[in-house]
């Protein structure tokens, strides 16, 4: 966090990227930073997005007859199961003594677990949002104090697709996480020698 508020540069900064690729592949990235009077601001976003790889599973795999008793057929290909996206979004401020971070990620990637899948592929979707809150005093030369809260919220999410289309099964975990910190530094007088 203070790395990104203290690389701030005085003048507004602004960065933009983009880029596609094979496998129908996207990169999206933007940056402002900037300072107005006391408020010192860096803004994150990012997109990627691919649709994976296509190949047929008989080349995958030593038996192409052995696919059947997944209810493929050995012509069967990974088109539309290993695709994957992520975003990114983060805000950094900071004015006078406060403090505040706000981010969240998100990954949606499609993958084969134990045994191939059978038609919209087997999703794995993982999110986080954080925010943390923190305010800075000085109350004399020596010593400082520092209040901050954090709070994490996570989301695993997945996704199964095997057998048939009828097949369906899901495992969720979810949790929250708090944070709450006082801090005190003290810094001796020279005086003291």
């Amino acid at each position: 966090t203070d790395a990104m508020i203290n690389d701030t540069p005085s003048d507004p900064l602004r960065m933009f990227s983009i880029s596609y690729g094979g496998e129908k592949t996207k990169k999206l990235f933007l940056r402002l930073a900037g300072l107005e009077g006391k408020f010192h601001y860096v803004v994150n976003g990012a997109f990627y997005s691919t649709y994976g790889i296509d190949q047929p599973l008989n080349r995958m795999t030593s038996d192409p007859e052995s696919l059947k008793q997944y209810n493929l057929s050995p012509d069967h290909t990974t088109g539309g199961q290993m695709e994957w996206d992520r975003k990114y979004f983060n805000f950094s401020g900071q004015f006078d003594g406060l403090r505040l971070d706000i981010s969240y990620t998100e990954s949606k990637q499609e993958l084969y677990f134990i045994m191939p899948t059978f038609s919209d592929g087997n999703l794995n979707k993982l999110s986080s949002t954080r925010l943390a809150l923190a305010y800075q005093k000085k109350l004399s030369d020596s010593l400082n104090l520092e209040a901050s809260f954090n709070y994490t919220h996570i989301t695993d999410r997945y996704k199964m697709n095997y057998l048939s289309e009828d097949f369906y099964g899901m495992q969720q975990i979810e949790s929250d996480a708090y944070e709450v910190e006082l801090k005190s530094f003290f810094t001796p007088s020279n005086e003291l020698d």
